[in-house]
């Protein structure tokens, strides 16, 4: 409040309404989810465990009980050279596109804001792109944190 010379109720305005709409964001979020289908399946034992059955294949996820498989290293794009070369070069991309969008647009916003859009965004339109630069990306963001 004191760095923007805001007065201190409109801050307290302004968190009030990013809560509520962050609950409502949330409640959409839950509202869009589709629930799994449970399916009974017999154990050697003969006792009768619950897993959830995926509805888009037809294979069998674990419930919270059970042990969770990880994906295996081969499907992990591997951090070589280029993927940093790219996950920095798309980082910047959407940075300057996020500062110039927020110039013309809205100067007194702060870029932070376009820039997180357009990046989610992205990322929602052209998964596969994103996908290959998970891994890079992530090791970059670990390093610069």
């Amino acid at each position: 409040a004191d760095t923007l010379n805001i007065d201190g109720s409109i801050v307290s305005a302004a968190i009030a309404a990013d809560n509520v709409v962050v609950a409502l964001y949330f409640a959409f979020l839950f509202y869009l989810a589709v629930p799994n289908k449970v399916a009974k399946q017999k154990d050697d034992n003969n006792n009768t465990k619950a897993t959830t059955k995926n509805v888009k294949e037809d294979t069998i996820e674990p419930l919270l009980g059970e042990e969770i498989a990880l994906p295996d290293e081969e499907d992990r794009a591997p951090i070589t050279t280029s993927s940093i070369a790219y996950s920095i070069a798309t980082a910047s991309c959407l940075a300057t596109l996020g500062s110039a969008l927020t110039s013309a647009l809205c100067p007194n916003l702060s870029s932070l804001v376009i820039t997180s859009l357009l990046t989610v965004v992205s990322a929602t339109l052209l998964p596969r792109p994103f996908r290959k630069l998970r891994t890079s990306g992530t090791a970059l963001g670990i390093l610069f944190l």
